[in-house]
C-alpha cells in the first residue's frame, strides 16, 4: 500500500507515492526528481477554448499556464501530479495540459514552478532549481567574498566527466576545465562545481553544455558553473581538460 500523507492524502500514482516518501526522507529526493522528469505532469490553463485531445506544440508557440501566488507577491507556474489535483486546486472543470515532466519544466523554466499548490504535498522550485533538474549549469555570480569548500568526489562521476570531455575536447577556446564537489555556505547540500578557463561567450558555452548534458547522470546534484580567463590559477578537482 502506498504511504498515506496527513489529512488523508492518498497517492494517486507512483509519482505521488515517491513525493510522499521524499517529503519524509531527504535520501529519496534524487529518485523523485529523476522520476518527475519522465512522469506525466498537468498544468492548469486559463484558455477556455483549448481543444481536447492530443496535439503537437510547435517551437515558439505561446501557451498560457495558470499561476499560483507566492508569499513574496510574485507567482509561480502551477503544475500537478494528477488531473484530480488540478480540480482540487482550481475547481472542477478546469482545463489543463498534460505533458512529460521534462517538457513542462523546460516550458516554464524562466519562472518559479510550484508542484501541487495549496495541497498537502507540494514543492516550490526556483528557476535555478529547474535549471539544475534539467541538467543546465547554473552560473553563479560572486557578489562578495565567499568561502566555498571544494574537493574531489569519492567516486568519479564517469558519465558526467565523459560528456564534458567529449564536448570540450574539440573546442580550442576552452583552455582548461575542472570538476569538483562544492559546498556553499548558503546551502545544506553539495553541488557539482565546473570551473572553466575560457573567453568563449556565455551563450555559446551554455549551448554546448546544454547539448552535452541532456540526460546526464548528475547523481541528484545540481551543477554550478564558473568561468575565468585563461592564465588564472588552476582549479580544484578532477581535470576535464588539461591546461593547454
Amino acid at each position: 500500500m502506498p504511504p498515506r500523507g496527513p489529512e488523508g492524502f492518498f497517492p494517486l500514482n507512483d509519482l505521488e507515492a515517491l513525493l510522499v516518501r521524499a517529503a519524509g526522507d531527504p535520501a529519496q529526493r534524487p529518485a523523485f526528481a529523476r522520476a518527475l522528469l519522465e512522469a506525466t505532469l498537468y498544468a492548469a490553463t486559463p484558455d477556455d477554448d483549448q481543444r481536447e485531445g492530443e496535439r503537437l506544440l510547435r517551437r515558439g508557440e505561446q501557451v498560457a499556464l495558470s499561476m499560483a501566488p507566492l508569499a513574496d507577491g510574485t507567482a509561480a507556474t502551477a503544475a500537478f501530479t494528477a488531473p484530480e489535483r488540478v480540480a482540487q486546486a482550481f475547481g472542477s472543470g478546469t482545463r489543463y495540459l498534460a505533458m512529460r515532466g521534462r517538457d513542462l519544466l523546460e516550458l516554464a523554466a524562466a519562472n518559479p514552478l510550484m508542484l501541487n499548490p495549496g495541497l498537502e504535498f507540494g514543492v516550490l522550485w526556483s528557476p535555478d532549481d529547474l535549471a539544475a533538474m534539467l541538467g543546465r549549469p547554473v552560473e553563479r555570480t560572486i557578489e562578495r567574498e565567499t568561502g566555498v569548500l571544494l574537493g574531489s568526489p569519492r567516486e568519479r562521476p564517469e558519465d558526467l566527466l565523459g560528456r564534458l570531455a567529449r564536448a570540450f575536447g574539440p573546442e580550442p577556446e576552452i583552455r582548461a576545465a575542472w570538476l569538483a564537489l562544492a559546498q556553499w555556505p548558503d546551502r545544506d547540500a553539495f553541488a557539482w562545481y565546473l570551473d572553466v578557463r575560457t573567453l568563449m561567450p556565455r551563450e555559446r558555452l551554455a549551448l554546448i553544455l546544454g547539448q552535452a548534458l541532456e540526460g546526464a547522470d548528475f547523481r541528484g546534484l545540481p551543477l554550478d558553473l564558473t568561468t575565468r580567463p585563461p592564465g588564472d590559477p588552476e582549479g580544484t578537482g578532477i581535470p576535464v581538460v588539461e591546461p593547454r
